[in-house]
């Protein structure tokens, strides 16, 4: 096992790039930044701050080409910090005979992993086999397939384990299931990663603004036929005030809510996405110490089921059901919890789950493009990018993996529109904070930027204290959210740029009170206000 990691390690080594120092990417700059967004015509505006806009934030300003993004709400409150927390190349879509799918996030995660491998880590995957030699053969064959795209090294190559062996790693699984096959995937903080993409961007020379909303795109025909987009009317949402940008394109990259956006530009056509719903839930670790991650499949169905070690949690996901409910803040209802555990305890019943060992859960949506299919498993996850006939681009579908992908796909197309000659795309060099793998909690989750953050933990002993008890995020994590990844509200500190109200809720709620209080001089909020804010967006 000591030799496996040891080629992990190399297999993960961090890709150097020269970086300027961090900016200051503050709440205090914000109302500067609005004044700059509206002063000057853009070459791009980008419309959404999950990981694809912000990263196509990052290969656009890259390229020398001028953007602004906006969100209105924080960078990766929708989807980007509410998925599986895999970075994986898609043993399922391979199965399903999406080969380039498959091909694509395989190259992709071996990038990110050398982009950001303190945070893109390596992760040992088990697929108990329960149908006998032949689904050990078909897997098999299905694995030496996956090691080839990935290009594994021999090392960490898939591997058949005996049962003694699976139950070593998965203990209490059921008797029905004759051994494993190990393979290799990788996990990150999906919230995190998209900051780190965010902060790079900005770096870059993008403009990038959290809570400001896109009221209506400004046409330069006054919405006649043929009128193209020239601008925006946008919101700041946390001062009410309104500004006027100019822009040459636009991108729309909102997800499950594009076709909102695309009605603020007038567009007529039809409907683009159709949103699919991915429930998780948490335990403790100790209800369940898997040493490596699962895939459990379904009799009958393509879905499989994750379990997967992250944060000291076990996170148990997820669901794939087609999903026309709200789309802000979607919440793990009762019975989708009731399942994954009903699922858990088929597999492993000697774990006996209840909804009392349950100490978190979340949510989130998938864009899928509109297809036929009535399951929403088989809708293919390749991105689509459509063009309306105002000129507004639409990016969908696509997977956390591949946004790097994704994001280079639509920057090569709009430097095509823009007929000026730009650079070809930079972003597989551009390090994304990397630092090699560490147990080291800052270091894990930001990186280069571990010593800033360790400098404010000097600059007072009570920012060495961790904010919630038995929590590992102390407060000098929150200051530097603060100061350099534009934290706005309490929510975005507990929520995305730590992961406290995720991982401990309950013990988010009861501290909440007092972290708004100690951090209120540095943030300029009203304590009270910013508490009942987090518990609107309870996970």
């Amino acid at each position: 096992m000591a030799k496996r990691e040891d080629q992990i390690q190399e297999h993960s080594r961090p890709m150097t790039s020269s970086c300027s120092p961090m900016v200051d990417w503050s709440d205090q700059t914000r109302d500067q930044d609005f004044e700059r967004l509206a002063s000057q015509e853009w070459d791009l505006l980008v419309v959404g701050g999950g990981i694809t806009g912000c990263g196509i934030a990052l290969d656009a300003a890259s390229r020398g080409i001028k953007v602004a993004l906006l969100e209105q709400y924080d960078f990766s409150s929708g989807t980007s910090s509410r998925s599986s927390k895999l970075i994986h190349g898609g043993l399922r879509y391979l199965k399903q005979g999406q080969l380039w799918t498959t091909l694509e996030s395989s190259r992709e995660k071996g990038l990110l992993r050398k982009l950001a491998p303190h945070l893109v880590r390596d992760l040992p995957f088990l697929f108990p086999i329960s149908g006998g030699w032949k689904q050990r053969t078909i897997v098999g064959l299905g694995l030496w397939v996956y090691d080839l795209m990935a290009r594994r090294p021999r090392g960490l190559l898939h591997q058949h384990l005996s049962t003694q062996e699976t139950e070593k790693m998965i203990p209490g699984l059921s008797e029905k299931y004759d051994g494993s096959l190990l393979y290799f995937d990788a996990e990150t903080d999906d919230a995190r990663l998209t900051v780190h993409v965010a902060k790079r961007a900005v770096m870059e020379g993008a403009l990038l603004l959290n809570y400001a909303k896109v009221e209506k795109f400004l046409l330069n025909g006054d919405s006649a036929p043929g009128s193209a987009i020239s601008g925006a009317m946008v919101r700041d949402t946390i001062s009410g005030k309104e500004y006027t940008l100019r822009a040459k394109l636009a991108i729309n990259a909102t997800g499950v809510w594009c076709d909102e956006t695309r009605e603020r530009a007038h567009v007529s056509e039809d409907k683009l996405v159709q949103a699919s719903k991915g429930a998780h839930i948490l335990i403790p670790y100790e209800r369940l110490p898997i040493s490596g991650a699962a895939a459990l499949g379904k009799p009958g169905s393509n879905r499989l089921l994750f379990l997967i070690p992250w944060e000291g949690r076990t996170l148990i996901g997820t669901t794939d059901d087609f999903y026309d409910g709200p789309l802000n803040n979607p919440q793990a209802d009762e019975i989708e919890t009731a399942s994954l555990l009903e699922q858990v305890n088929s597999a492993l019943p000697q774990i006996k789950l209840t909804k009392a060992d349950v100490v978190g859960s979340f949510a989130g949506l998938r864009p899928l493009a509109k297809s036929e299919h009535q399951d929403s498993s088989k809708v293919s996850r390749e991105e689509r990018i459509h063009e309306d006939e105002t000129g507004l681009i639409t990016i969908l579908g696509g997977k956390l993996t591949t946004y790097r992908q994704m994001a280079e796909n639509v920057v090569n197309l709009v430097a095509k529109k823009l007929g000026r000659s730009f650079p070809r795309c930079r972003t597989k060099s551009i390090s994304l904070f990397a630092s090699p793998v560490s147990k080291d909690p800052i270091q894990s989750s930001f990186g280069s930027e571990a010593m800033r953050v360790q400098r404010i933990a000097d600059e007072c002993p009570r920012w060495r204290q961790p904010m919630v008890p038995g929590q590992s995020p102390i407060y000098a994590a929150a200051i530097y959210a603060l100061r350099y990844e534009r934290a706005v509200k309490l929510s975005d500190l507990l929520l995305r740029r730590t992961r406290l109200g995720v991982l401990d809720w309950k013990g988010t709620q009861v501290s909440a009170l007092q972290i708004a209080n100690t951090l209120a001089e540095e943030a300029r909020w009203n304590p009270e206000r910013e508490v009942a804010g987090l518990l609107e967006e309870q996970p």
